[in-house]
This record gives structure tokens, sequence and C-alpha cells, in this order.
């Protein structure tokens, strides 16, 4: 099977090779490539300020195939309009919530003008064919290339020169992280843009300088504990294993001269806590989920490619762990001393080193404790480990507000260590075995090293071709990242370390008439920019001027940065909003890529892959077209794979003035074991948000169907009538079921189905201009002047969403319907110019909006809701401002009420909204 899939992979790749040297007949283009940068919501091309309004937002994206728009980003107001890029910059609100019998009030205000506004271009001039802009600000944007530079808020100076053919961009951050960057493009002959880039962040402006933690480092630093880990917790058999461990320091081995203790601490997540000296009271780490299984939260970490134990260990809880002294109310549960014991080597939690190693299986760690020499200038441990380990180490960094120091000798929890034991604790993920050995068939000495990142550089080359049908994209980058071990700044001597790793990837396709030949390969390994904290890339992937947070349309609808599980952002009317939609799924989660928000860096590809993808596109028609491809992705660390073919077909056909129809196919064979999150939201929505769990592991071995059905009819003018259905079918293929232990708990069934709904039909009555009531005279006197209504539009509108689900697709995970009834009555009248009162209602008395399941009966409702408001648009400095004040009320009651209160809200707003204009 794998040699016939590589000799596959050759010979598409010979031929993507061979078409690629192919120039023919000028052709339009479009890209379905794994890659991010070609889904519409990341496409966000490199853009030089030099010759453009400041004011303006990203233009329209079109897919040339599909002829769809996409806008970056997009936003919903309250009514569920559709708006132009922007979001609230000013928002007030009075909540009067309804509990019972008791009632709050809730007064707050969010206020982002300044953050809008605050781009300030100091200097602007053109000379010869240049022109050139000066900004200095706080949330400057700073894009160059997707692999070297994406900052959202980059705070500095910004300088762009452009002409015709050449844009340059410089940028300069201050402060104790600076960050300098610029990036070169050029276009030669208007069919190939090659350009440059280099990125460089640093640790204060000295080399190897570790300024930012002088304040917390005494004489440097002393205990450094390693911990060892299951770098796959969510396995309960066979743990790693460590057999030795040396230690380093100043190329000498010091092993022997080293004091050093060993804990272990079987289950780390519910092990006691002591916070009294009496040992009367206790408590343990709290777990993530009342699961009674591995909590949900480590199985989350475990594919961040680092630690699940760093990850759980704030300082807080660090200083639980370790703390010495008893001067705090609470003790260092490793350092614990046996109860009635002076021995001061005596520990609760003590190693048992009589079998020769330690293990470490699930939640388990085992701790080394060392006090290093205040003579060194380099730290490294070599760990004799086997199996599925995780290597991390943390170092304590005295704070100099401390009085003094205690001496080896000195018991914890004496008058010793009063005062001084005031610490930062250093962290650092080391390293994790590769793939998920449980044999011992990977024993060897791993070696470690303590030192922090004291600045990281990347550089590269990007190139875009785009000439007659062909087009090609690339980029290679290499990426340097320094390290020393910490010292204050005075003391010279730190050793010096450098890691390198290089990212490429080409992705190319060319057109032939109605059809085209496309592919990409790419490498991104896991040390490329693996440190969130250093790397030059947000994550943003709405493209707003906030990092981080959700993304339209996944739980976060109008780009507030909150989950729209509550009144605050959402649309409040959603008959707009719909759950349904077709596209590519190339990492198996669930949710199609390009309403994806995956909470990573926003690179091309994720770390830790390695591939190719190819396929060919037929377009027999202007709005049809056929797809077939075969996508092969590796991962190096956690030898995973995702092994797929697909085709899928696209059509839409117009009826004449009446409507238009759709069609939509995705089959795939997928055999993917590819370590990924292990739990991807299903996401059902409606107005409370969404919440769901899906099992990826599903598609290890499996046949994948997915298909949709859109209509859209208009008999009569103004009048819609919209079905959409769509139907999801995993057949897998081989039911044996591995995984994690919650995942093997919600056991896939030997077909997954999903079949999802919505009907709607709308009506709108347009008034413009009509007279009211006529005037009215007698004998000549004009007793009542003539009423005209200005503009004046109602919507009534009815909305009805079901689905039929089998277990494993839903947040409870057994089979069953689930069904929302949404009537809706909208009005919009204008009484000025710019003015205008909007009122909707969604569920009336009678006939209220009704949300059932089947499996899920605690939670079906009835509801009601309602808003009025003033909108008022004005322009200003390029923006169209709205300025709304109104009031929203919403009432809902259980089926079953069992005894709770029914929820109630009365809120009043204020709100400004900016949006580009046209």
């Amino acid at each position: 099977m794998k040699r016939r899939y590589e000799n596959k992979s050759r010979v598409v790749r010979a031929v993507i090779f061979s078409v690629t040297m192919m120039a023919l007949a000028v052709s339009s283009y479009s890209q379905d490539f794994i890659s991010r940068e070609y889904r519409p919501r990341w496409y966000q091309p490199y853009e030089n300020f030099g010759q453009y309004d400041l004011r303006k937002y990203p233009d329209y994206y079109q897919e040339p195939s599909t002829g769809r728009q996409y806008l970056s980003p997009v936003t919903y107001d309250q009514f569920g309009n559709f708006l132009l890029p922007g979001g609230d910059i000013y928002y007030m609100k009075w909540d009067q919530s309804r509990i019972g019998a008791s009632a709050t009030t809730d007064a707050s205000s969010t206020q982002y003008y300044n953050s809008v506004f605050n781009n300030l271009m100091i200097a602007s001039d053109e000379f010869s064919n240049w022109q050139t802009k000066f900004l200095i600000g706080s949330t400057l944007r700073a894009y160059f290339t997707p692999s070297t530079m994406k900052i959202t808020r980059f705070n500095g100076i910004r300088w762009d020169a452009s002409s015709r053919k050449n844009n340059v961009t410089l940028v300069a951050s201050p402060g104790t992280n600076p960050i300098y960057g610029v990036h070169w493009q050029s276009i030669l002959g208007d069919i190939l843009k090659i350009g440059g880039s280099y990125v460089s962040k640093q640790r204060g402006t000295i080399s190897d300088s570790h300024q930012d933690i002088d304040t917390a480092i005494r004489t440097g630093p002393r205990y450094v504990y390693v911990i060892v880990s299951d770098d796959s917790p969510e396995d309960a058999d066979n743990g790693p294993r460590v057999y030795g461990i040396k230690v380093r320091s100043n190329n000498e081995d010091i092993t022997k001269n080293v004091p050093q203790r060993a804990f272990r601490i079987p289950d780390l997540l519910n092990s006691k806590r002591y916070y009294n000296k009496d040992f009367q009271k206790q408590f343990v780490f709290p777990r993530s989920s009342s699961l009674p299984f591995v909590p949900q939260k480590v199985e989350a970490v475990a594919y961040n490619q680092q630690s699940w134990v760093l990850d759980m260990l704030n300082d807080n809880t660090l200083n639980d762990m370790f703390s010495k002294t008893d001067a705090i109310n609470y003790f260092g549960y490793v350092n614990l001393p046996v109860a009635g014991s002076d021995d001061p080597q005596s520990r609760q939690f003590a190693a048992d080193t009589s079998k020769g190693f330690l293990e470490a299986s699930g939640t388990d760690i085992v701790i080394y404790e060392f006090l290093v020499p205040y003579a060194a200038r380099d730290l490294e441990f070599e760990v004799l480990a086997a199996n599925d380990y995780c290597i991390d180490i943390v170092s304590t960094m005295y704070r100099i507000t401390q009085e003094g120091e205690a001496d080896w000798a000195d018991k914890p929890f004496t008058p010793a260590w009063n005062g001084k034991w005031s610490i930062y604790y250093d962290k650092k993920h080391c390293v994790n075995a590769p793939g998920n050995v449980k044999d011992l068939s990977n024993m060897e000495w791993v070696s470690v090293r303590y030192d922090r990142i004291t600045g990281m550089s990347v550089y590269g080359l990007n190139m875009e071709l785009n000439w007659r049908g062909l087009f090609v994209r690339a980029e290679f980058n290499q990426y340097n990242e320094y390290r020393s071990y910490p010292l204050p700044d005075k003391w010279p001597g730190a050793s010096s370390n450098e890691l390198h790793s290089q990212a490429w990837f080409v992705n190319a396709e060319k057109t032939f008439g109605k059809w085209s030949l496309g592919g990409e390969v790419f490498n991104y390994p896991r040390q490329y920019m693996q440190y969130s904290s250093w790397s030059t890339v947000d994550d943003n992937d709405d493209d707003d001027q906030y990092v981080g947070g959700s993304e339209y349309p996944g739980l976060d609808v109008d780009f507030d940065r909150t989950v729209d599980t509550t009144w605050r952002g959402e649309p409040y009317i959603l008959y707009y909003f719909d759950s349904i939609s077709f596209g590519d799924d190339f990492n198996h989660n669930g949710i199609i890529d390009e309403r994806e928000n995956d909470d990573q860096d926003d690179l091309p590809y994720e770390r830790d892959s390695r591939g190719q993808h190819y396929f060919v596109k037929i377009s027999p028609r202007e709005l049809t077209k056929i797809s077939l491809g075969h996508y092969d992705i590796k991962q190096e660390y956690f030898k995973g794979r995702n092994l797929t073919d697909y085709v899928k077909l696209e059509h839409i056909q117009s009826l004449s003035s009446i409507g238009e129809f759709g069609v939509f196919h995705r089959m795939e064979r997928v055999q993917d074991d590819y370590k990924s999150n292990q739990y991807y939201t299903q996401y059902t929505y409606d107005n409370r948000g969404a919440s769901g769990y899906f099992n990826n592991l599903a598609f290890k071995n499996a046949w994948y169907n997915s298909s949709m059905l859109h209509t859209r009819l208009t008999f009569i003018p103004s009048f819609n009538i919209i079905n959409d259905a769509k139907y999801d079918v995993i057949n897998r293929v081989d039911t044996d079921f591995y995984g994690t232990v919650d995942q093997q708990r919600r056991r896939a069934p030997q077909d997954i189905i999903d079949a999802s709904f919505i009907h709607k039909a709308d009506y709108t009555l347009r008034i413009a201009d009509a007279r009211i009531l006529p005037e009215m005279y007698w004998r000549g006197f004009r007793l009542m002047k003539e009423r005209r209504i200005k503009e004046f539009k109602l919507q009534p509108m009815i909305k009805f969403v079901h689905s039929y689900f089998t277990k494993d697709l839903q947040y409870n995970y057994y089979g069953g319907r689930s069904w929302t009834v949404y009537p809706i009555l909208r009005f919009d009248y204008q009484v000025a110019p710019n003015t205008l009162l909007r009122c909707g209602f969604q569920g009336f008395p009678g006939f209220p909006e009704m949300r059932r399941n089947t499996g899920d009966r605690l939670h079906d409702s009835n509801s009601r809701r309602m808003i009025i408001a003033f909108e008022n648009r004005s322009l200003y400095q390029g923006f169209n401002l709205l300025v709304m004040l109104g009031v929203r009320r919403e009432k809902e009651e259980w089926v079953e009420s069992f005894g709770r209160k029914q929820p109630g809200t009365t809120e009043y707003f204020i709100s400004i909204r900016s949006e580009a204009s046209r």
C-alpha cells in the first residue's frame, strides 16, 4: 500500500513539473490548495501603504471559478444585515435582567475608538516616480509574508516607499523585545513578483542579554528541576522510563558534585496539596472536566507539540509544589517532609529507585531536583530515557527583594527559609519523543540544555508568477533561534547556542481552457517558530485589529472576540445566519477549512507537517466545477499521516427569473491517523452559541461523503423561498478504534450520519414616497397638511432548521433529532435622511421561537426577543459611522422547568460601529 502511493506521488509530481514548464493561452485561475493562504478567510496579500489611503480596508477578493466574493473581515449588525469591514468602536449598555424574583443591573461600556483612529501618518511625500509614507503608532499592521511576519498590533514605526515596480517596507519597535524588519518586492515584466524579507526579534539590544529578567536574578539560578512526563497522557499504559541522568556544566561532568533528589508524583492532577502546617486541610489539582477519565484539557494540550505539564502548571502552582519557606500559608508538597521524620532527605513523593528506573505513565510525573553551583555558565542534562517521553526544565530565579539565601542543609519549612524563597520560575520545554513508543526500543541518552531564547531571526525569499494561465507561488525561509544560559548582564561567560530550521512551500496551477492542473509541496518542521511568544506571526484568522479570539462563522459571529453565547455582539435576529455550509475539510475535523478558526499562528501550514497535494479541475460550464485530488501529509515527530483521495462536484444552475439551485458533493477515501487536537467542535449553530465533540479518529480508515442541495425560488417578486439540505456520512472500513480514553468511551458506530436542513421564506414590502393622508380643505382653508411616508420596509420571515444525527457528532453523543422554528417580523422606517427607526421581533405570543432536541430535552425551550433602535449613519474621516441607540428584550421559558428559573433580560444600549466607506 505504502509503495503504491509513493509511486503514484512520484508520477503525479513528474506530470506537474512538466506541465508547469508549458505556457498556453491566458486564462483565469483559482486556488483550492491546502495552504491557508488560499482560503478566502486568510487571503491577504503583502501591502505597501506608500501608494494607498490608510483609511481603506482590504479590497474584495473574488474567486474566478465561482464568482463568489469575500471580505475580510466581515460583520453583521444586530438585525443580521451584512455590513462592510469594521466592528464596534464604542459600546455602552444597561442590562436589566430578571432571574426569578431577583433583579440585577449591569452598566458597562467598551471603547475601542482609540485603537481604530490611532494610526498617525507623520510624513507623506513623493519624488520622481516614488511615493512614501512614514507612520508611527501602537497598533500598526505589519505583514510581509505568511511565514516571516504578520503582526496585527505592531507598536513602533513603519516606513513605506513605493514605485510602479518596487515596494519597500521597514518596521521597527522599541521595548524589551524589539522587532526589526524589512521587506522588498519587485515586479518583473508584469508577470513575476519576487521579494525578500528579514525579521529579527531580540531580548534587548545587547547580544545574549536577559535584561527582561534582571530584577529576577540574585546570584544566578540555584535550584533546577528536570521534569519527565508521558507525551501521550491519554494512554494509561507503559509510560516513559528514566534509567539515569547526568549533569554537565562548563564542558565538565559535574554529576557527582551536584546535590540532587528525585521525586515521583502519581496522577499529578489528583495529588494532595497541603496549605496549613497541621496537615489537616488539603485540596487537589482541579480537573477540567467531571468525566472520570483523563481530563479533557490534558488531551487537548497534548497536541501543542510542547508539554501538557508546563501548560497545567502556572507560577502559583509551581510555588505550591517547590516552595521551601514557612513564610506562606501553604507548603511545597514535593518537598513535604514525611510526618514525624527529622531526616531532611525524607520527603513525601520521594521516588523509589530500587527498580533501576523511574516511570511516569498517564498523568504521573518524575522530578529531578539539582542544586546548581554559582560558577555555572552553561547547563546541560543527559537523560537515559525510553518510550514516549516529554522532558521539561523549570529553573528558579531569585528575586532581588529577597533578604538572603538559605543553604542546602537548611530544612525546608523552618525559619531559615523565611524571606528567602521569593522566586521567579523560568520554564522551558525541551524535547518530545518521536512517535508513541511503548516497547523501550528507543532507549538512548537524550541531551537537553537549560537556556533561554535571547533572539530570533528569519529571512527568506518569496515569488509569485502569473503568466499565460500558469500560476506559481513559493516561499523559502531560514529560521534562526539564539539561546544562552541566563546570567546578570555584568556576568561574563554565558554560553550561546543556535538552532536552525527551514520552511518552504511551492504552489502551482496551470489552466488549459476549461480544465486545470495544480499541486503543492511543503515542509514546515516542528521547530519553525515553535514558541508562540517569540513568533512574528499572529493568530488572527479574521484579520481584524485584535489578535486571537474566535472567527466568524465559528462561535464568534461578529468579530467581537467573544464567544456569542449571550446577546452581546451576535446578530440578534438570526434569519440570515445559516449553519449549513459546503467546502473542503482537508484536516478532517468536522469544520470546512474556510470557516475554521484553528487557534494557531497563521502560518501557511501546520508545524510538523510535510507532504504534497495534487488536483485536477474541470469546468464544463461557467458555474460547474469537478475536482479530483490526492494529498499525503506526514508528521515527523508524532508519526501521523493523512492520506486522502477525493472527488468534488460543484454545480449552480440558474432558473431564469424564478431562482436558482445548486448541487454539491464531496467524496473522500480517508486514511488519517494524524495526531491533531483530540477534540474538535462540531458547531451546531443557534442563538446560544454551539458546543459538541467531533471524533477525528473516526476517519482513521473510512469513506466520507458530504452532499448539499441549495434552492432559492422567487415565484412572486420580493418573495423568496430558500431550502438547504446537507447530508454527511462516514462509513468506517475498520472499526478497530484507538485514541484517547474519553474518545474510546465515545466509541464511534460503524456509520456516522448527520443530516441537516434549513427552510426559509421572506417577503419584503417597500413603500417609498407614498401618501398616507391627503390634504384636507374646507371652504378654501387647509385643515390638514398632506402626510407622506418617505421610506418604509416591512419584512415578515420564517425559518425552520432541523437535523438528524447518530452519536459522536453532537455534544450529547446519543443519536436523535433536533429542530428550531424562528418566526420573525422586521420593519425599517426612515424618519430623517440619515436616520432609521428599526424594529425586529423573533418569536411572538402564541407563536414563540421553539427549540427541541430529542437527545437533550433538558434545554428544550420557547423564547421571544425584541429589538427597537434608532440608527444614524454619518461619514467621518473616510469611515462610515453607524450610531445605534435602542433597547433589546428577551424572555425564555423551559418546556420542562424542573424547578429552574426562567431567564429574561432587558438591555438598553448605545453603540458606535465603523465601516469602510464605499
